[in-house]
Parts: C-alpha cells; sequence; structure tokens
C-alpha cells in the first residue's frame, strides 16, 4: 500500500494555519513610554527599582528586582576612570587567559592518560 502524501501550499498554510498557531501580541510586543523626570523616586516595586536605576544612574543596596545586581556590577563598570577600566579590563583578560591554559592542560593530560 502506497504512502499517501499530502502537499500544502504555503500562502494557504500562511493565511489559514498561521494564525491559530501565533498569536498577535507574540509578533507586535507592547512598548510603554516611561517618563523617568516625573517618577517621585517612590520604591513600591520591582519596576520602581528599575525607575530610580535609570533617573538617578545609581543603585541602592536595598534593591532586589531581578537583575539588578548585574546591572549594579556594569554600572560600577562604567562609573571607573578610563585609566582604572583599562586595568580592569587588561585584569579580565587575563584571567580569560589563564583559565585557558589550565583547560589546554586538562585536555592534554586527558589525552596523554589513553
Amino acid at each position: 500500500m502506497a504512502k499517501e502524501i499530502r502537499v500544502i501550499r504555503f500562502d494557504w498554510a500562511i493565511k489559514n494555519i498561521l494564525p491559530v498557531l501565533i498569536e498577535p501580541k507574540d509578533i507586535f510586543p507592547e512598548h510603554y513610554l516611561i517618563e523617568v523626570e516625573k517618577f517621585q523616586d517612590i520604591i513600591e516595586s520591582d519596576l520602581d527599582e528599575w525607575i530610580y536605576f535609570l533617573k538617578h544612574e545609581t543603585i541602592r543596596d536595598d534593591f532586589k528586582a531581578k537583575n539588578i545586581d548585574k546591572a549594579k556590577g556594569k554600572l560600577d563598570i562604567l562609573k571607573m576612570d578610563p585609566k582604572e577600566r583599562k586595568g580592569y579590563e587588561r585584569y579580565l583578560m587575563q584571567l580569560t587567559d589563564e583559565k585557558d591554559i589550565i583547560e589546554s592542560a586538562i585536555e592534554e593530560g586527558m589525552e596523554n592518560r589513553r
């Protein structure tokens, strides 16, 4: 018994099937305009913490919003003077180089063990 092969035209599938699978909200995200200068510095939610950060370019120690600690780390780096930042970036590159050397040595040791 031969298998039946079904062919669906692409334009028909886009018109008839895709709207069932994908909702407009998945294609067209919502955007909000936040007027940071009008923010009253009253912190009641995670969003307020982020708006405070955008307005004042600082993150208070009591902030707990998701990923705000990562933003604090990036902000600390951005606030470094150019010489200090260059030294920090050199330090990060040295760490990466050392990590690569150690990983290469481990791989080489594993190969020699075989």
